[in-house]
């Protein structure tokens, strides 16, 4: 069974080391996804609109335990904030979540 292993950057140059370090790592380039999603212009207190503000995340497959600890330490080193375990088991029901603290102990996340 699989695990992916995920976590969201607010700044693209960290979620590009991050992969950087996962590859050099010896994680296989084709377990290793990012997604950018830009959540539109962000109003300010004057009535102008700023840039868009957007965010990275990045998904690692991760198949071994020993895998999705260094994907989770890779992700938490460069920055990145909702770390989550999801098991990507056949069954979309019986997939369990696990939201990483900062203090590297397991938190079941609600579903």
């Amino acid at each position: 069974m699989n695990t992916l292993v995920t976590g969201i950057f607010e700044a693209e140059h960290q979620a590009a080391q991050a992969v950087r370090k996962l590859v050099k790592s010896c994680v296989p380039t084709d377990l290793v996804r990012t997604i950018r999603s830009t959540a539109g212009r962000t109003p300010r207190s004057n009535g102008t609109t700023s840039r868009p503000s957007g965010v990275v995340k990045v998904a690692v497959k991760a198949r071994e335990y020993v895998a999705q600890q260094l994907a989770i330490k890779i992700l938490r080193d460069y920055g990145a904030h909702d770390i989550e375990c999801v098991s990507t088991g056949r069954h979309p029901k019986s997939r369990e979540r696990v939201r990483v603290s900062l203090r590297n102990q397991h938190v079941p996340a609600s579903a």
